[in-house]
């Protein structure tokens, strides 16, 4: 939210119980999707019919409900295949039934749940991203050559790709780690626990980006091109370091599920 960034106890959405159902208020941002889903989940401080703050709830609410409008679409600098939105909720009134985080009371952890399972898939995409740029990096660098030779035979570069296998096997290892990890709920779901997601995002995001600028350097003047997609990854990864909480966010729980029960 606009007010509230990485700090998610911050929220301020509102919906109300009215009548049968809940009336929403509020402003969402940099919302992945936002536009084109037809149905966004939003979480929301429930307020009981005496106004009273009864904790955090997620309620389902279709694209093209009366008083649900989009606002400003960013023009973000990458990943910009799919739009990050602003939702606007003014008096958005929707059935009881929508209310699917029933419990206001657990509401906050079923959040915070959601996002250690969102933090594996964001690693996982900045993976891919950083591996495709790898390869298209083997590939240039087997078939170049300068001074009577293949690229792949400089010992510099040959450090510079050696480094780039050690960050992606690392990386991969802790994303599998950490999916592998996950704990049983009582419905049944499995969900990362915290301190896991946080290592694989916080580790991943910052050697994709190394990665992705280290393949684009191995090219020289033609990977800083237009031509090439090697730009384009270099600015789709950059969100990886900030999207879904920023790399020095998941090292404050990193540090905090260290200390936890100590």
């Amino acid at each position: 939210e606009p007010g509230a960034g990485t700090d998610l106890t911050a929220l301020r959405t509102s919906a109300a119980e009215r009548g049968g159902g809940y009336v929403l208020n509020g402003t969402k941002h940099w919302i992945t999707g936002g536009g084109v889903s037809r149905t966004n989940l939003i979480f929301a401080r429930i307020l009981g019919r005496d106004g009273a703050d009864q904790g955090i709830g997620g309620i389902l609410v279709d694209l093209g409900t009366p008083g649900f409008r989009i606002g400003r679409v960013e023009d973000a600098m990458g990943l910009r295949g799919i739009p990050e939105a602003e939702l606007i909720f003014e008096d958005c009134a929707v059935p009881a039934e929508n209310l699917v985080v029933r419990d206001p009371k657990d509401g906050f952890k079923k959040l915070m749940n959601g996002y250690n399972a969102q933090r594996i898939g964001a690693s996982a995409v900045a993976l891919g991203l950083a591996q495709g740029a790898h390869e298209l990096a083997v590939d240039y660098l087997g078939q170049r050559e300068a001074f009577g030779r293949k690229l792949k035979d400089f010992q510099g570069l040959e450090w510079m790709m050696a480094e780039s296998e050690i960050a992606l096997e690392a990386a991969r290892l802790l994303i599998y780690r950490a999916a592998c990890n996950a704990r049983r709920l009582a419905n049944n779901v499995m969900l990362p626990q915290m301190k896991d997601a946080s290592i694989a995002k916080a580790f991943t995001g910052h050697q994709a980006f190394q990665v992705v600028s280290e393949s684009l350097q191995m090219f020289g003047a033609a990977g800083y091109s237009r031509d090439l997609p090697l730009e384009r990854m270099l600015r789709d990864v950059r969100m990886f370091q900030i999207g879904g909480g920023t790399s020095q966010a998941q090292l404050n729980m990193i540090a905090r599920g260290i200390f936890a029960g100590r």
